[in-house]
């Protein structure tokens, strides 16, 4: 591998571990709304001030996801690129998804765990399975369009 293929790589590298924190913390916060949506008057108060908070650390906690999902992603890339066939974008895309969606299992198992005490553990159940699909999605996209953005130039 020669010096502008080994900056490119690692230019990628960090460009989609830094995409993948960006689209946690973002999905992050969304989870929690969607989690105590409707806000209730049961300890959350009556509006969106009194979730700040909560959406804090769920931005928190979507980041460090986010880096989970991403070094999933990553893992399968390079075992991917240690077999026989071409690591082509389509296969790098495919391989990002699935390993970050293995890597997703941790903590969505995590996620559905919190509501098995709950009355209604639907929303937890269904942030659970979001999440894996999410993280599946993120992974592919992200690194189809860094592959894009790489074939460009």
């Amino acid at each position: 591998m020669n010096g502008k293929t080994s900056r490119t790589v690692a230019s990628m590298t960090r460009s989609m571990f830094a995409l993948a924190a960006g689209v946690g913390m973002a999905l992050g916060a969304l989870a929690v709304l969607w989690m105590f949506w409707p806000i209730r008057g049961d300890g959350y108060g009556s509006g969106l001030g009194d979730l700040g908070l909560p959406l804090a650390y769920g931005a928190l906690a979507g980041v460090v996801v986010g880096l989970i999902c991403c070094s999933g992603a990553y893992a399968a890339i390079e075992i991917q690129a240690m077999g026989n066939q071409p690591a082509t974008a389509a296969r790098q895309s495919a391989a990002a998804g699935i390993g970050a969606g293995i890597a997703a299992l941790l903590p969505a198992s995590a996620v559905a765990a919190l509501g098995w005490g709950e009355i209604d553990p639907a929303p937890f159940l269904g942030t659970a399975l979001g999440l894996l699909a999410v993280c599946f999605a993120s992974g592919f996209a992200i690194r189809a369009g860094l592959n894009r953005c790489a074939a460009r130039g």
